[in-house]
């Protein structure tokens, strides 16, 4: 099977493909119940607003030495907008309105504002969707997750994604992945520009990506031919 793609970071690159479903985080963090009154879910959230910042630092500075100063910086506005006093309302407005635990209300929240900024007419502010899904999914995972938690080993794979966020596309950066393949993502996005800046080969619009690329199947990305070859098609 032959995908058409659109170039975004140029390469060529082959490995297994590991499909990456971040829906199944915020929906799994809408079903989270209380269980405490909402001041304890908002001592929650405002610790995890600590914690996410103290990551983003920590991302920024293993950064620095790989690209420049100026796309680091993106870690600098994600930090910004996890001290938003308009952002940490609408948050804390959930928990205090809904008595929602800290996780749903962040997914509410992240559900919400990805819906409005996707469907803005400005590409540049359409792009700002993926950080606001990111800035979500970190505070999910500081509220839900231990400190320690290793991540999955992906080392040698090409991820396939609906659309993948800055942190994220850091993350698998560290573990080795080859490439990357998603439905979407701007060519101006700030998870473009570190994929460029980190030389990691990545392709979007390739369309249904997630559904039709199957977990652990071969895959071969040629951004020069803005062409995914799956299966047996990803020898040539």
């Amino acid at each position: 099977m032959i995908l058409s793609a659109r170039a975004i970071s140029p390469g060529r690159a082959k490995g297994t493909a590991r499909v990456v479903d971040a829906d199944t985080l915020l929906d799994g963090a809408l079903a989270v119940r209380s269980d405490g009154p909402p001041t304890w879910e908002i001592e929650r959230l405002r610790a995890a607003l600590a914690r996410a910042r103290v990551q983003l630092d920590r991302v920024k500075r293993q950064l620095g030495p790989r690209i420049a100063s100026a796309d680091a910086s993106i870690f600098d506005t994600h930090a910004g907008l996890l001290r938003d006093p308009k952002l940490i309302e609408q948050i804390e407005g959930g928990i205090l309105k809904h008595e929602l635990a800290a996780e749903a209300a962040v997914a509410q929240f992240v559900r919400r504002s990805y819906a409005e900024f996707s469907r803005h007419p400005v590409a540049l502010v359409r792009d700002k969707a993926a950080d606001i899904l990111d800035i979500g999914r970190r505070l999910i995972g500081c509220l839900s997750m231990p400190e320690d938690r290793v991540d999955d080993p992906f080392m040698g794979t090409i991820i396939v994604a609906r659309e993948l966020t800055p942190s994220e596309l850091v993350r698998f950066a560290r573990q080795g992945v080859r490439a990357i393949v998603t439905q979407t993502c701007g060519r101006k996005s700030h998870t473009a520009i570190l994929a460029r800046s980190l030389a990691i080969p990545m392709v979007t619009a390739v369309e249904s990506a997630v559904e039709r690329i199957g977990d652990g199947c071969m895959v071969f990305v040629d951004t020069a031919r803005e062409s995914v070859f799956v299966g047996e098609d990803a020898e040539a």
